[in-house]
C-alpha cells in the first residue's frame, strides 16, 4: 500500500515554534482546567483555550472449486502503547486551508520512527490509494472530482441551519437549555473567539435548541437502527459532560439534511466537534469527564460523521480515531466486559436497571468499534483488523431488541430473569460445529456473526496465502532445495481454505434461513440483516481487494491477458489473479454474482443509508464488473465431478435476472452453467456481452448516488467508478 509522505506547501511544522511557547501554553492550559473539573456544571472558559494551544452452495465438491497526529502516526494496527503515553512523535501537521484551516495533532514527545512507517491507514481506497471508511450519500446527481479537486474544496465554516418549522418525528429526547448553554460557550470559544491557530468560523450563527432537537430526531431515525448503543430509556439523566455526547450524535445526523446547504452545515458541525475533542485531548480531562464507554461513543460516532466529509484532512483524524477507539477496545472494554455479568448486589430494580444499561451499552459499542474496525480493514491491501475475534470472543452478545428497548424497569426485570446469554465465542462455535443458530438472539447478533464467520475465513485465507503454510513439518531432516520451496499459494486451490469457505457459506446460510423466516413473517420486507448477508457472499467469495486496487491503478482498457504486456507489474498482476478468480473459481464467482445481484434489489427498496451501504454497492459492482470482464473470452471447461453430472441434459433455464429474488432451482443451474445463460439485470441487457461490464457500471454509479448520506464517502466511490468506466471505453 502507497503512502503518501509529502507536506503541502503551507504545511507548519509543529515544534517549529521559538522557546517552546507552544508547550508551555499547553501545559498551562492543563493545569488551569484540573483546577476546574470538578465543579457540576462543566462550561467552557476562554482563557483555558490559550493562543497558542494546540488545537449453502456446498452441494459443489471441493474438487470443483479450484497519520498524522498522536498514535495514528504508527503504524493504525499498532495498539500496543497507550495514547496518553508520551512515547509518540512531534510530526508535521498538515494545515489545510478552507479560510485557513488548520488541522493539528496533539503534542508528544519525538520519537526515531520513520514517518512512512506512521503514516500507513486503512480503509477505502479513492483514485491514488488514499484510504477512509465506507459508509452511504446524498441524494443528488452527483459529478466525480478528481483527488486535487477534493482536496481544494473550500469552504467557510458556518452553523447557519434554519430547522423544519414543525418537527417532523419527535422521539422525545431533547436538549436541556444547561447543555445547549454549555455548547454555545465551547463554539464561542473554540470556533468563534479562537485563538490565532485556529480559523475562525464564518460568523457566529449558533443553532437553537428547537434545531438541535431536530437533528436528534433524525439522529434516532436515522443513525440510530444501524449505530444501536444508546439505550434511549435511561439517556435523559442529567451529566456534566453529556452535551458533548450530544453534539457527536447530531453532528452524525447532519449529513440526512436534504437542502442546498446541508452539507457546509455538517462539515461545519464535523469541524466544531474535532475542535471539542482535540481540546479534551489537549487538556487531559477524558479520563475526568467520561467511562471508557462514553469515550468510545464520541470518538465512534466522531469516525462515522467523518466518512461524510470532502475535507481530505478529516480523514487524517478519522485513522488516529480508529486507533484510539480499538485502544480502548483492546485494553480496557475487552479486559472487563468477558463473561462476566453485571453486578445486582441487590440493589433496588430502577437502579439495577441503570447499572445494567451500562453494562449493555459497553458491550454494544466494543462490538460496533470492531465491526467498524473489520469494515476498514478489508477495504485495504494487507491490512488486518484491528480488533481480533480473540479480543471479543469472551464478551457476551447483546441482548434482545425487546429487552434493549422496555421503557420501565419492572418490564426490564421480567425479561432479565428468563434471558440467556451465549458469549460471541459460543454463537460462532454452535454455526460451525452444531450446524444451528442459538434461539432468542437480536437481529443485531446475527449482524455479527456474519461478521465473525467472515473475518474466520479471512484469517484462514491470509494464513494459507503465507509460503510456510504450504510445507508439512516433519521430524526428519529434509533439503529445502530439493523440495522446490514454493511462492504464497492461491488460496482457492487449498483445501485447507475451501474446507473453511465452504462451512462459512454453511454458516451464511443457516443466518440466512432465519433471517428469510422473519421476511416472511413480515410480508416480503426484508431486514437489514439481509443485506449483511449478501455483502458477506460478495467479499468473501471475490477478491475484493484486488478489484478495489485496480480500480485505482488501471489506466488503460482492459484486454485479454495475453495481450498485455509481459512485463511483471502491479497491474498485469491484478489483472490474472482476477481472471484466474473468474475463471478457475467460476462457480464461486457466479455465486457472488448472485449476492452482488442481490444487493443492488436489496438497496434499491429497502435502503436506511446506513453508514455501510456504499461500500456494499461498491462491492457488488466491482463483482459483477469483473466477473462480466474477464469471464467473456475464455470459456470455462469442465473437468469436475459437480459439472459431469448431467453433460447432455438440456438446460432447464437459459435466463436469469441476477438483481431479482430467485428460485433455488434457478440459482443452482447458473452457478453451475451460468456461462451459456442470458444473464441479466434492470439496465444491463447481458453480463457476458462486451458492453456488459460497461451497463454494469453505470447501474452501480447510478445507485450510489441515489443513496441519501454521507455525501463525500459517495463521491470517493463513484471515483473509483468513474475511472474505470474510463478506462473501460
Amino acid at each position: 500500500m502507497r503512502t503518501d509522505t509529502s507536506v503541502p506547501a503551507d504545511a507548519v511544522a509543529i515544534g517549529e515554534y521559538p522557546n517552546n511557547t507552544v508547550i508551555d501554553h499547553l501545559n498551562g492550559a492543563r493545569r488551569s482546567f484540573s483546577s476546574q473539573a470538578s465543579t457540576s456544571e462543566q462550561k467552557f472558559d476562554s482563557r483555558r483555550w490559550t493562543p497558542t494551544m494546540l488545537s449453502s452452495i456446498n452441494w459443489l465438491p471441493i474438487s470443483s472449486s479450484p497519520k498524522m497526529g498522536h498514535d495514528s502516526m504508527l503504524n493504525p494496527l499498532d495498539f500496543t502503547r497507550s495514547p496518553a503515553s508520551n512515547c509518540y512523535p512531534i510530526v508535521h501537521a498538515v494545515v489545510q486551508s478552507t479560510v485557513a484551516t488548520t488541522n493539528i495533532p496533539l503534542l508528544n514527545s519525538s520519537s526515531n520512527d520513520p514517518i512512512e512507517h506512521r503514516l500507513t491507514t486503512n480503509g477505502e481506497f479513492d483514485l491514488e490509494g488514499n484510504t477512509g471508511i465506507l459508509p452511504s450519500i446524498k441524494r443528488q446527481k452527483l459529478v466525480a472530482r478528481r483527488p486535487s479537486e477534493l482536496r481544494s474544496r473550500n469552504f467557510g465554516w458556518r452553523l447557519f441551519w434554519l430547522p423544519p418549522i414543525a418537527r417532523i418525528n419527535p422521539t422525545g429526547h431533547h436538549f436541556a437549555d444547561f447543555e445547549h448553554e454549555s455548547m454555545r460557550d465551547a463554539f464561542f470559544d473554540l470556533c468563534v473567539n479562537c485563538s490565532p491557530v485556529m480559523s475562525p468560523f464564518l460568523s457566529d450563527d449558533f443553532p437553537t435548541v428547537e434545531a438541535f432537537n431536530h437533528l436528534m430526531d433524525l439522529f434516532f431515525e436515522h443513525v440510530h437502527p444501524s449505530i444501536p448503543f444508546v439505550h434511549r430509556p435511561t439517556f435523559n439523566p442529567d451529566h456534566e459532560g453529556r452535551w458533548i455526547l450530544l453534539l457527536s450524535m447530531v453532528s452524525s445526523s447532519c449529513w440526512f439534511l436534504n437542502d442546498q446547504t446541508s452539507d457546509d452545515f455538517a462539515e461545519s458541525m464535523l469541524e466544531f466537534l474535532r475542535r471539542v475533542t482535540l481540546f479534551y485531548d489537549s487538556s487531559n480531562l477524558w479520563q475526568k469527564t467520561f467511562t471508557n464507554c462514553r469515550q468510545a461513543q464520541i470518538r465512534l460516532l466522531f469516525l462515522l460523521s467523518s466518512s461524510g466529509s470532502r475535507d481530505e484532512a478529516v480523514k487524517v483524524w478519522s485513522d488516529r480515531c480508529m486507533g484510539e477507539l480499538c485502544y480502548l477496545v483492546n485494553t480496557s472494554i475487552c479486559q472487563s466486559y468477558p463473561k462476566a455479568q453485571y453486578e445486582k448486589a441487590g440493589m433496588p430494580v430502577d437502579a439495577e436497571w441503570v447499572d445494567w444499561s451500562e453494562y449493555e451499552q459497553t458491550i454494544r459499542t466494543a462490538f460496533l468499534v470492531w465491526q467498524i474496525g473489520f469494515l476498514r480493514s478489508i477495504q485495504s491491501p494487507d491490512s488486518r483488523p484491528p480488533v481480533s475475534l480473540d479480543s471479543i470472543a469472551r464478551i457476551r452478545l447483546p441482548c434482545t431488541d425487546d429487552m434493549f428497548e422496555a421503557t420501565s424497569a419492572e418490564i426490564w426485570q421480567k425479561m432479565e430473569e428468563t434471558s440467556s446469554r451465549a458469549t460471541f465465542q459460543e454463537a460462532l462455535q454452535n454455526l460451525y460445529i452444531d450446524k444451528k443458530l442459538l434461539p432468542d438472539l437480536s437481529d443485531f447478533s446475527h449482524i455479527l456473526l456474519v461478521y465473525g464467520v467472515v473475518q474466520r475465513t479471512r484469517e484462514v485465507h491470509d494464513l494459507v496465502r503465507q509460503p510456510l503454510s504450504l510445507i508439512e513439518p516433519v521430524a526428519e531432516r529434509r533439503e529445502s532445495k530439493e523440495m522446490g520451496m514454493q511462492q504464497a499459494g492461491w488460496p482457492a486451490s487449498v483445501p485447507l481454505f475451501l474446507k473453511w469457505r465452504n462451512s462459512a457459506c454453511d454458516c451464511l446460510d443457516i443466518l440466512h434461513w432465519q433471517a428469510n423466516a422473519t421476511t416472511n413473517m413480515a410480508d416480503g420486507l426484508e431486514p437489514t440483516k439481509v443485506l449483511h448477508l449478501h455483502f458477506a457472499r460478495v467479499s468473501m467469495l471475490s477478491p475484493l481487494q484486488e478489484l478495489l486496487t485496480i480500480a485505482r491503478l488501471v489506466r488503460l482498457p482492459f484486454r485479454s491477458i495475453a495481450n498485455t504486456s509481459s512485463g511483471p507489474s502491479e497491474e498485469v498482476e491484478l489483472k490474472c489473479a482476477i481472471q484466474r478468480w473468474a475463471i478457475n473459481d467460476h462457480h464461486k464467482a457466479r455465486l457472488a454474482a448472485i449476492h452482488a445481484g442481490m444487493t443492488f434489489w436489496h438497496i434499491r427498496r429497502y435502503s436506511l443509508n446506513a453508514h455501510y451501504e456504499v461500500i456494499a454497492v461498491l462491492t457488488a459492482t466491482l463483482c459483477l464488473w469483473a466477473l462480466s470482464t474477464f469471464s467473456t473470452t475464455v470459456t470455462p471447461t469442465a473437468h469436475s465431478p459437480s459439472e459431469t453430472e448431467s453433460p447432455h441434459q438440456p438446460s432447464r433455464y437459459s435466463i436469469i435476472s441476477i438483481d431479482s429474488p430467485l428460485n433455488s432451482d434457478l440459482v443452482k443451474q447458473f452457478v453451475k452453467h451460468g456461462q451459456t445463460m442470458h444473464a441479466k439485470m434492470l439496465g444491463v441487457e447481458n453480463l457476458w456481452t462486451a458492453n456488459g461490464s460497461h451497463q454494469v457500471l453505470i447501474e452501480g454509479r447510478k445507485l450510489l448516488t441515489s443513496l441519501n448520506a454521507w455525501s463525500g464517502q459517495t463521491e470517493r466511490a463513484v471515483a473509483l467508478i468513474d475511472g474505470l468506466m474510463a478506462a473501460s471505453i
